[in-house]
Order: structure tokens, then C-alpha cells, then sequence
């Protein structure tokens, strides 16, 4: 199984991407990988930036 995974600022000015393979009896193990990858390389800022704007207007 492949796993791949982006977390992207919401203007795009910045993003992050991860890609990992894995065996299918322990997707949580990949998951967890690549979650990992994506805060290793600044998912965590962009998820704060993120949840710090205002709700859009409906």
C-alpha cells in the first residue's frame, strides 16, 4: 500500500508533501510515518496558520 499525503498553506504559498509505502496488515505504522514526515518538514506552522483565520462567511 502507498500512502501520500500534502499539507498546504491557504493562500499555496507553502506546502509539504510525503510519500511512504507499507505493508497492508499495519496501514496505522504508515500512517503514522508519514505524518511524521510531513511535521519533520513544517506541517505543524502551516496546520497553525491555518487554524488561527477567521471562518470564512458563508
Amino acid at each position: 500500500m502507498t500512502l501520500s499525503a500534502q499539507v498546504s498553506a491557504v493562500d499555496g504559498s507553502r506546502h509539504v508533501t510525503a510519500n511512504a509505502s507499507g505493508s497492508l496488515r499495519d496501514p496505522e505504522k504508515l500512517g503514522r510515518r508519514v505524518a511524521e514526515e510531513l511535521l519533520d518538514q513544517g506541517a505543524e506552522a502551516i496546520l497553525s496558520a491555518v487554524r488561527q483565520r477567521p471562518p470564512a462567511a458563508p
